[in-house]
């Protein structure tokens, strides 16, 4: 269902970006994905992170459990940069990193 079709798109996907830190976004995805990436691939990137940011813990944390370390790179982005307040969840549940936010 939902997860199969996030993880397939995931997959193939292995960084985000937006407007506000477009330089910066397009470093980070360089150094994911091993190479620069057009305009049009950071923007579909934009998409599926704003997508990733609005599913459910449920989802996120079945999502998760079937992505490899290559796949979690895009998430570690996704959740530090675009949606760090569920950074917390994402932490606790692939045990890759948390904050200290208080």
């Amino acid at each position: 269902p939902a997860v199969a079709l996030v993880t397939a798109v995931t997959a193939g996907l292995a960084a985000c970006s937006g407007s506000d830190d477009e330089p910066d976004r397009a470093e980070r995805l360089a150094e994911i994905e091993g190479r620069i990436l057009s305009e049009a691939e950071i923007e579909e990137r934009a998409q599926v992170a704003a997508a990733l940011c609005r599913m459910t813990d449920a989802v996120l944390v079945e999502l998760w459990s079937q992505l490899d370390n290559r796949q979690l790179a895009f998430q570690d982005f996704v959740f530090s940069q675009e949606c760090p307040e569920r950074n917390d969840l994402y932490g606790r549940s692939t045990g890759r990193f948390t904050t200290d936010d208080g």
